[in-house]
């Protein structure tokens, strides 16, 4: 204890010696143990032990430290120049893709504008366009066709008219001609009978030569023209053969592309088809996932209650002790189970009616309790059902909640009767349910008069015949299963087994399934027991409703892009098609303008015939001039016998010529008829055309709008594809810039704290050194507090200060050759050691009462104060006194010589 206080003491004056050069002060708590066994011992001043010689701490314990935050500062700054170049290279990324982003949201938005349009709306009106289009087309194909047929009849008709109308006219002028010839014969005969006119007779004579002679050239001249005329009859009809079998080439092609494309439209429809059906699978995969998930969630059941009766003691004496003990009962309090044992083992029909009485009012009690508790979901109410035709799943619902209150039906009964020990739905007893409500469906008859059908076991109970929700059809159920059950006893048909439903419910079969029959317009509910397969488990069911969405999913989606590709495969065919039907309509008009050319040769061979007649009767009137001309010579009464054969030659060609003249008429009247035929089948054939022209006009325009609405999907698909892509690559983009930025942020935080920590310990080494180069001329000491201060070494006083803390050994003037002594004022002083050997302090501090385990605190050294080596701040002496003062209290100092 004595070399404690010694050091304490010493350390403490050695501190308050330290004089000159810089100090810096910081807060220290140091805690030391006091011993309060000897806090009167005397403590001497002295230099410290050996092993409590304090460590100074210069530059070069600083130096590396330095060093090594001078390389931290320079990494950290590399550091920071590639961050801020990832930074850089991170937002510019962001920017391109911004840009590209924009252009190709720009680009969605034009797919969109058509997507718009292309509704199934549009698109379907668009293919009822190309129908109606292509049955107009078909339409104006057949008329033209027919009108074509018509104009080429027609033509020939016109022809004959024509030909008609000359050989008229030509026997018009033939009549004409006779006429006149026949009036100049009588006129002949006239002159011959009155002996004149010889030189006219003559000159009619040769006139008929002349007639026969050009009617020799007529005909030469017709003969040739009827040569030209085949000809070009035969150039028209090679022209024309020519342009039909183009048209039959054209037509050919139409019909292979009408084929091809009508080929894709059923290829389109079958996939149509088949894209339907997946996707209302995948929708009726996705309403029963829902539904069923729907269901987990559901707070609907029923809660039937399995109460006690008291049975009256009229009625418990009257049963024998074997009746009692068979049916399980011992006391007069019983389940209803109990009471249909009880009634099944009685003999005493004089209780019968009571016990009856007594079943009838149990069964009233639970069936009232039953109806309180039963719960439906309201959402149910909205889920509408077709009980001729209910849904597998709608099927597995309802038998579900059947087994729901069968459960407890079976547990209620359990200790009466024989029951399954398992209960639940498999899609095999709904199937027998299924096939035994068609078996009473074909057999027609009431099953209340005429029983169930045979090769199974099921209740068969009346429903309503309006129930149109689940929810009704749930009440349905309900109300099947409480009259089968507990009501089973007075509604059964069967008055032979009046519990049979309710013996069917506990122990036929472990699983159940139901479905409805409608026979005859009534509407029955079958349940059906069974033990075959699987029970249908809410979380298998749940995973295998999944699997089958996503397996409709699956399917859908590929029957979706078969439909797409089908559907551009369409359009492609549509525009072909619409190329073909222009090709070939150009040929049609090719062909009628052929087929519009005249035929000359029939007109050109009716000429030659009327050439040959009109040779014919020149030939006449020249017989006949030759009479005249011999008439002259000839006797009276032949001259008068010739002029009447001339009168009556004359009234002959008289009436000839008004035959002709009226045939001509007639002919005329005919061709201008068939002429006027011709023109309208032309107009009408015309407008065939022009019509044709638009709809091919028309079919290209649907075409195209087809194509665009067709292949709209995959467009609109492609540009958001790229939009998404683009929105992920700038998310991503933004994130690394983000990333970037805040490794920036954090590289730049953590370098201006290197820095900091850098100029910290570039300030303590500057110190240090500075210390150093002043230690040179003084004596350099450490304060407890860590704090470092230079003394001159010339000066023998060390400044005064007041303090209360522990000052921890430190380096002293004794390891310069220097010690620490009481001058005769009292004063601490540094001497040299050879000054101070012989010569001591001694300090004796009264009692203070410590705990042991008590420790004591100091707190802040003030900056110590240099002094010149002539005088002093304060006294040194009242300075070590406060020291001892502040660590142990009230202080005597004793000199001791």
């Amino acid at each position: 204890m004595m070399k404690k206080l010694k050091t304490l003491t010493t350390s403490t004056a050695i501190a308050l010696a330290s004089v000159g050069g810089t100090a810096f002060a910081q807060e220290a708590t140091t805690t030391t143990a006091v011993d309060a066994t000897a806090v009167n011992e005397p403590t001497l001043v002295s230099k410290p032990v050996a092993d409590a010689k304090p460590e100074v701490k210069k530059s070069s314990d600083v130096k590396p430290a330095l060093d090594a935050q001078a390389s931290t500062v320079k990494q950290v700054e590399a550091e920071s120049q590639t961050a801020k170049a990832e930074a850089t290279s991170a937002n510019k990324a962001v920017t391109t893709t911004e840009t590209a982003l924009t252009s190709a949201k720009e680009d969605l938005k034009s797919a969109e504008a058509v997507k718009a349009n292309a509704t199934e709306e549009n698109i379907t009106a668009t293919k009822a366009k190309q129908d109606a289009n292509v049955q107009a087309q078909e339409a104006n194909q057949k008329a033209t066709e027919a009108s074509t047929e018509a104009i080429k009849a027609q033509t020939e008709t016109v022809a004959t008219e024509t030909a008609n109308v000359a050989s008229a006219t030509s026997k018009k002028a033939e009549a004409d001609k006779t006429v006149t010839a026949k009036e100049a014969n009588v006129k002949s005969a006239e002159d011959a009978l009155n002996g004149s006119g010889l030189g006219e007779a003559k000159a009619s004579l040769a006139q008929a030569e002349k007639d026969i002679e050009q009617a020799n050239a007529n005909i030469s001249s017709a003969t040739t023209a009827v040569e030209t005329a085949k000809k070009a009859d035969s150039n028209r009809a090679e022209a024309i053969k020519q342009a039909t079998n183009n048209v039959n080439v054209k037509n050919d092609a139409l019909k292979l592309a009408k084929e091809m494309m009508d080929a894709d439209q059923n290829k389109v429809d079958s996939i149509q088809e088949k894209a339907d059906a997946t996707a209302s699978k995948e929708k009726e995969a996705q309403t029963a996932l829902d539904a069923e998930k729907a269901k987990l969630n559901k707070s609907e059941g029923m809660n039937i209650p399995n109460p006690t009766f008291t049975i009256p003691s009229n009625v418990y004496n009257g049963f024998s002790a074997d009746v009692l003990k068979s049916a399980g009962v011992s006391s007069n309090v019983v389940t209803f189970g109990q009471l249909l044992k009880l009634e099944k083992a009685n003999k005493n029909n004089a209780i019968k009616y009571d016990l009856d009485d007594l079943i009838l009012t149990s069964v009233a009690d639970i069936t009232k309790k039953s109806n309180a508790n039963v719960k439906y979901d309201n959402a149910d109410q909205n889920r509408p059902v077709d009980i001729d035709n209910l849904t597998d799943a709608q099927k597995l619902e309802i038998s579900e909640f059947y087994v729901n209150g069968l459960k407890q039906i079976r547990n209620a009964f359990k200790d009466s009767f024989n029951v399954q020990s398992e209960t639940g739905t498999t899609k095999e007893a709904v199937t027998l349910a299924s096939t035994q409500a068609e078996k009473y469906e074909k057999r027609g008859l009431d099953p209340m008069v005429h029983g169930h059908v045979p090769n199974a076991v099921e209740n068969v109970a009346s429903m309503r015949s309006d129930i149109s929700n689940m929810y009704e059809l749930k009440q349905a159920v309900y109300n099947n299963l409480m009259f089968t059950t507990y009501l089973d006893g007075v509604s059964n048909a069967d008055k032979r087994h009046p519990w049979g439903h309710l013996y069917a419910n506990l122990n036929f079969a472990k699983y159940v399934g139901i479905d409805v029959a409608n026979i005859n317009g009534r509407h029955y509910m079958i349940t059906a027991f069974s033990n075959e397969g699987t029970p249908v488990s809410k979380s298998n069911e749940l995973a295998q409703l999944e699997a089958k969405l996503a397996e409709a999913q699956k399917q859908n989606s590929q029957a979706q892009t078969a439909l797409t590709n089908a559907k551009a495969e369409l359009a492609s065919a549509s525009r072909k098609y619409a190329s073909a039907l222009e090709a070939k309509t150009d040929a049609e008009k090719e062909l009628a303008s052929k087929t519009a050319s005249p035929i000359q040769t029939e007109v050109a061979e009716k000429n030659l015939q009327l050439a040959n007649l009109a040779l014919k009767n020149a030939q006449e009137r020249k017989a006949t001039a030759e009479k005249a001309v011999e008439n002259f010579s000839r006797s009276q009464a032949e001259k008068q016998t010739a002029l009447e054969t001339a009168k009556a030659e004359l009234a002959t060609a008289k009436t000839a010529q008004k035959d002709a003249e009226t045939a001509l008429t007639s002919a005329q009247a005919k061709l201008q008829a068939e002429e006027n035929k011709l023109t309208a089948l032309q107009a009408e054939q015309a407008k065939l055309h022009a019509e044709k022209d638009q709809l091919v006009s028309d079919a290209k325009a649907i075409a195209t709008e087809l194509s665009a609405y067709l292949n709209a999907d995959k467009n609109l698909a492609d540009a958001q594809a790229k939009v998404a892509d683009l929105e992920a690559k700038l998310a991503q983009a933004k994130s690394t810039a983000k990333l970037a930025q805040d490794k920036l942020d954090a590289i730049t935080t953590k370098l201006k704290a290197e820095q900091a920590k850098l100029a910290e310990i570039q300030e303590e080494f500057d110190k240090l050194l500075d210390l150093e180069n002043k230690a040179k001329e003084n004596v350099v000491a450490t304060l407890p507090d860590g704090t470092v201060v230079a003394v001159d070494s010339n000066s023998n006083t060390l400044p005064t200060e007041n303090t209360e803390k522990n000052v921890d050994k430190t380096k002293t003037a004794s390891q310069s050759g220097k010690d620490v002594a009481l001058d005769d004022k009292e004063d601490v002083v540094v001497k040299d050691k050879e000054q101070t050997k012989d010569k001591q302090q001694t300090y004796s501090a009264p009692d203070v009462k410590s705990g042991a385990d008590e420790k004591v605190t100091y707190s802040r050294v003030e900056r110590a104060k240099s002094l010149p080596d002539t005088g002093e701040s304060s006294s040194v002496a009242m300075l070590v006194l406060g020291a001892i003062l502040g660590v142990f209290g009230l202080v005597t100092v004793r000199r001791k010589n």
